[in-house]
């Protein structure tokens, strides 16, 4: 399965961001940073009934160094933080990624490859337009019914085009009609997905499967050992489909990065004792 993007417009020819000028040094990336500061952001997304707690920095640039260390310690991007869930009693975000040259395709997965042959992609540095802010507030309203959420361009530009150099948008299209937007973080060995949103009238292509299936590829075609898929989040139906891509790893906060069979569950009762008062 392959396919190569239609454009690039990163500045490095292969995808790969450049690194400043200088690289990156101890004294740098304390400087990259500002934190940690801990935060209790209230009910948790993903699981009804707990709370939930985050450990995070800020930072207006970051080398590309630091941030291969910091997804490979369990932290993730959103806008120009970086974060971890830190919640009291409660494992079950558990750091994955998939290992890309071992990487096997279920037979789901080949069909949702299959059923997008006319789809196009172009990777391109993130920016806001009116067509991508239209196809997000559609796809929370077709998901999310119940939050009516309004989509302002500040919100959009927080979210998904301030970043710390190095993330590229992948733009999914469709006789040149925008289906899709995945936005992805670069580094030298290692690539991470961090949010996909499409067109809800395009359902039945699968383009989410769609996406982290060419994200995949594209890791493959340019060299990249690993794509960092986010947290597993076992009993969250929504995070469900990210443990059908096999083979990937589980972080564990003692032994490092685990394959599947090999990563030891955190137990539901030592849990339960760390939650109590």
């Amino acid at each position: 399965m392959g396919g190569e993007p239609t454009a690039d417009s990163s500045p490095a020819r292969d995808g790969q961001p450049e690194e400043s000028a200088g690289g990156s040094s101890p004294a740098r990336d304390r400087e990259a940073l500002a934190g940690p500061y801990f935060q209790e952001n209230g009910p948790c997304p993903y699981l009804p009934g707990r709370d939930w707690c985050s450990v995070f920095f800020f930072g207006e640039g970051m080398p590309d160094r630091l941030f291969s260390r910091l997804l490979e310690t369990g932290f993730r991007r959103s806008g120009r933080a970086v974060y971890t869930p830190s919640c009291r009693g409660c494992r079950e975000c558990v750091s994955m990624r998939i290992q890309v040259a071992k990487f096997q395709p279920t037979p789901d997965q080949k069909r949702a490859w299959k059923k997008n042959p006319d789809i196009q992609l172009e990777v391109a540095v993130p920016e806001y337009t009116e067509e991508k802010r239209d196809l997000y507030q559609r796809f929370l309203d077709a998901r999310y019914p119940d939050r009516e959420e309004i989509v302002s361009r500040r919100s959009y530009e927080a979210f998904f085009v301030e970043n710390f150099g190095f993330t590229r948008e992948f733009q999914y299209r469709l006789e040149g009609r925008l289906v899709g937007v995945g936005v992805v973080d670069l580094v030298a060995r290692a690539a991470s997905s961090v949010y996909f949103y499409f067109d809800p009238d395009e359902s039945k292509r699968s383009l989410g499967t769609y996406s982290l299936v060419r994200e995949v590829e594209f890791c493959r075609e340019s060299g990249r050992d690993y794509l960092y898929l986010g947290f597993r989040v076992r009993g969250c139906n929504a995070m469900a489909y990210k443990a059908n891509f096999r083979p990937h790893e589980l972080l564990d906060p003692q032994r490092g990065w685990q394959p599947e069979a090999a990563f030891i569950e955190p137990s539901a009762e030592a849990q339960a004792a760390e939650r109590a008062p």
